[in-house]
Order: C-alpha cells, then sequence, then structure tokens
C-alpha cells in the first residue's frame, strides 16, 4: 500500500476521478485500464482548458500518466520475455512491483528529470523483441505498436523540455504550441489504445 501525498492538486483531482488514487491508497493493484480512464479524464483537463495555466498543467499531469503508462507496457513485455525463459537484464519495474509507488514517484517528480525508463525504452523494446521473435512469438504486434508509443512519448518530452518548461509559467496565448503538444497527447492516447487493443488480443 502506498500511503505517500501527492504534491500535485490536479494530478490528485484527476487520479481520485479516475479511480487510481482509491486504488493506491487500498492497495490494489494498479492495471494499464486504470492508467488510460486516469489519462482520459486528464486529456479532458487539457481540451477544456480556458487559460495557458490550466492547459499546461493538465498536460503535466497527462504527461506523467503517459510515462507511467509506457513503463507498465514494457514492463509486462519484458514478463512475457522471461516466461520464454530469457532473462532481460535489469527491470525498472515489473507488473508485481508496487505500480502505486510508481504512480507517485511519477506525479511528485519532474517531467524533465528523464529518471523514467521511457527514456532507454527503446533498446528495452529492441531487446525484447528479439528474445520474443526468436522464440516464434506472436507478440509483433504489440512490440510494434509499443515502439511506436515510446518514440511518440518521447517526441512529447523532447518538447515539454523545450517549450513546456518556459511555457508553464507564462501568461501569453501561445496558440501554436498549445496546438503542438495537444496534437502530440492525441496521437500518444491513439497508440495506447491500439497498443492496449493488441496486449488484450495476445493474451498478456
Amino acid at each position: 500500500m502506498s500511503n505517500e501525498i501527492l504534491n500535485s492538486s490536479d494530478a490528485q483531482r484527476i487520479c481520485t476521478l479516475g479511480g487510481v488514487e482509491q486504488k493506491r491508497l487500498c492497495g490494489k493493484l494498479i492495471e494499464l485500464k486504470d492508467l488510460e480512464k486516469t489519462l482520459d479524464i486528464a486529456i479532458k483537463d487539457v481540451t477544456q482548458a480556458s487559460k495557458d495555466e490550466y492547459f499546461w498543467r493538465a498536460m503535466e499531469v497527462s504527461a506523467k500518466l503517459v510515462q507511467v503508462t509506457c513503463d507498465l507496457t514494457i514492463a509486462v513485455l519484458e514478463e512475457a520475455a522471461e516466461k520464454v525463459g530469457v532473462q532481460v537484464g535489469a527491470k525498472a519495474i515489473s507488473v508485481t512491483y508496487d505500480v502505486a509507488k510508481m504512480v507517485v514517484d511519477a506525479m511528485n517528480g519532474d517531467v524533465t528529470a528523464k529518471k523514467a525508463l521511457i527514456y532507454s525504452a527503446n533498446a528495452k523494446v529492441d531487446g525484447v523483441t528479439a528474445i520474443l521473435s526468436s522464440r516464434g512469438s506472436t507478440y509483433g504486434k504489440v512490440l510494434g505498436h509499443t515502439k511506436v508509443l515510446v518514440n511518440l512519448a518521447n517526441d512529447l518530452y523532447e518538447y515539454w523540455e523545450s517549450r513546456g518548461k518556459e511555457t508553464i509559467t507564462t501568461t501569453s496565448s501561445l496558440v501554436g504550441a498549445r496546438k503542438t503538444a495537444y496534437g502530440q497527447l492525441i496521437r500518444i492516447r491513439q497508440q495506447i489504445r491500439e497498443t492496449s487493443d493488441a496486449l488484450s488480443a495476445s493474451g498478456l
């Protein structure tokens, strides 16, 4: 059970509406579907934001939820690789890891800190792909979707690092920056949906 406090009131509200906060406090396993539901709520906040400040605050929570979703998706694939008898090296997390703590670490951390698995995930996904493919695995579609997801997420984080940090504190209406960030987020959400569907179809 993770009883640490979410520092951001925005993150706390969104995670509560999505059911993640209740599961976290009760010690229940947080699943990918829970993160997806919570991300949809954060994206709704992004869509409805009337001011730049509200927009970037909602974008920050969304970016952190994307981070956790990517981490957990790759952990599922790592465990699938281990089931065929191959160790994937040092793992950042596993499906049995305290996902609640992972949520807290992401929400209370800095989007630009680059502490999460996502920043080395391309190599991770390539390694898992090689392992599963060599064993005749049928997870090719899942792996392909995951790699696209990781690349899209990295693009978002790079954009956040170059623009988000300055725009989150500005009062000017940077319409172009908002459109770019929002467009990236929507593409990521669609890719998460496709990855999740592929995971379900594969039986993982």
